[in-house]
Parts: C-alpha cells; structure tokens; sequence
C-alpha cells in the first residue's frame, strides 16, 4: 500500500516538474512567450501602455478587475457587523460603519434632513442651530455654518456653488426626504434642489426598478430652450457627481443626497488606494446599496 502511494506520489510530483520546466523553457526560448501563456501565466513587465500587446491589456485589466474584486468582497464582509440607522420619522433606514477613518459616525437630524458625517465636522458641533421645516433653509443655514468656520468667511453665489462644496468633504451626506404622489411632486422637488430656466436646468427623467421592491431610481435630466435633453453637458444641469434619488410611491416618499465625486465613508480594512479609488470600493457604496423606506410610526 505505502508502495503505490508513494509510486503516486512521485508520479504527481514529475508531472509538476516537467510542467514548470515546459514552461521555464517557452519563457527562456520565446521571448513573445506571452501569446502562448494563460493570463494567469503571464509574466508581463512594467512599459509605457503603447507597448502593450492587445492579449497583456485584456489580461492587465482582468487582474484588475479581480484584486478589486476581492477587496470590495473584503468590504462587504467588514460591513456584516455594521448597525443600522433608522429613522421612523421620515421612514427611512440603512446601514453603516461605526467610525470612518477612525472618527465616529453622526446622524444630525432636522427637518425633513438627516446629515450623516462624523463628530470632526463643523457642523457637528453647532448642530443645534439648524431649523427645522423644509430642507432647502436648513440647507442654507448648514451653508452659513460651513462656510463661516472652514472657509474662512468666504461666500457663495449660488445654494449649487455651496453644495459643491458642501458635500465636497465637509459634511457628508444630506438626506433629503419629502412625501411625493405624483411625478409633478417630484418635479418640484428636482426644482427645489437643483432650478430651472427657459436655457437650462433640471427636470424628472425616468424611473427605473430599484434594489428594494417597489422602489424607484430617479434619473434626473438637463432642460435647454424648454426641452428635455437626455445628456448636455454645457446645461446648467450637467451632473457629474453621485447623486441618489430614490422614490416609493407605496410610501407616497422620495429622498435624495449627494455623495459628491468621491466616496465620504471609508472601511477600516480596504485601502481604497489599493482600489484605485473606485467607489464601489467605499463603505458609501453599501451604505446607499442598503437604503430603505420603511413604515413611518404614528405621531
């Protein structure tokens, strides 16, 4: 018995040998060995990309794609022990990481806004002075206490200059969630947050099925000379940040915020270095990915 296993064993082992040996001699004798390789073989050395073969760019990006892909699945295994925020008020729910780049996380409710930053943001600590009512004055006052202590009295033009900047780092996010029936309550919410003029602006796009059932993914689209246009970059609607707006006709809600152009929320164990600053890499990505509408409890 110990005879055939070892005869087994020692046949394995010439089989890895010969294999390694095949292979160390295409490298050795081909020196464009790589069109003859699996990508998982390939030995492909740092150049300028247009020296690249067509085969290393393809394999290049698949080993890419994997390593993100194994530290976004490291992520979503840190965030299994994340809690979750729910706000009974406004109906609403998700969940979240405990710190951020070491600092806890806040909700700062008012109104009809949930902030969700952390306890270093200014506005943390004069959350006190916001009103309540309707989220475009409350917008406005985040904006007078932002501006006032990080940028040095500076003032803005426009409520979008400030939530440029705004949502920029400052804060976070703002969760904006209002009670919507109709496509024309949701148009006026668009105008509420984002205007619009005969030469430009914003207006509803479509609605399409979103993670939770009977929930929407709103598409906002740019208005020019009084028509929709599905993609203009020169209108003053030119989007090119991470917005989410979210509509559940069964709860007669819609809530909508900003991430901004870069992820807000960071997992302790993935560098999103490491992921080439891809947001799907980011705690905000499952953050918004769990965002939920639930029951409202009675006044």
């Amino acid at each position: 018995m110990n005879l055939l296993s070892n005869k087994k064993t020692t046949i394995i082992s010439l089989v890895i040998f010969i294999g390694a040996l095949l292979i160390a001699t295409i490298i050795v004798i081909y020196p464009d060995q790589n069109r003859y390789l699996p990508c998982a073989l390939m030995l492909i050395e740092e150049k300028h990309w247009s020296e690249y073969t067509e085969k290393e760019l393809l394999c290049i990006q698949k080993r890419e794609d994997r390593r993100y892909e194994l530290l976004r699945e490291k992520g979503i295994e840190e965030s299994k022990d994340w809690s979750t925020y729910s706000n009974e008020k406004l109906g609403i729910a998700f969940e979240y990481p405990e710190y951020s780049d070491g600092t806890k996380v806040v909700f700062i409710e008012a109104g009809n806004i949930v902030f969700v930053t952390t306890t270093s943001s200014p506005l943390y600590n004069r959350k006190d002075e916001l009103p309540n009512g309707d989220g475009v004055d409350i917008l406005k006052k985040a904006q007078e206490i932002s501006h006032i202590e990080v940028e040095g009295g500076d003032t803005f033009s426009s409520i979008d200059e400030y939530l440029e900047t705004f949502f920029s780092g400052l804060v976070g996010w703002a969760i904006w969630v209002r009670d919507v029936d109709s496509d024309a309550d949701l148009e006026q919410f668009i105008q509420d947050r984002f205007g619009r003029g005969f030469e430009g602006g914003c207006t509803l796009g479509d609605k399409f099925e979103g993670i939770q059932a009977g929930v929407y993914d709103v598409s906002i689209d740019p208005v020019r000379g009084g028509e929709r246009h599905k993609y203009d970059p020169d209108s003053s609607c030119f989007i090119n940040w991470i917005l989410y707006f979210k509509y559940s006709p069964q709860h007669s809600r819609a809530a909508m915020w900003d991430v901004g152009q870069e992820a807000k929320f960071h997992f302790s164990t993935v560098d999103e270095a490491d992921c080439n600053f891809r947001y799907y890499c980011s705690a905000d990505y499952l953050m918004a990915e769990s965002f939920r509408f639930i029951e409202r409890k009675a006044d």
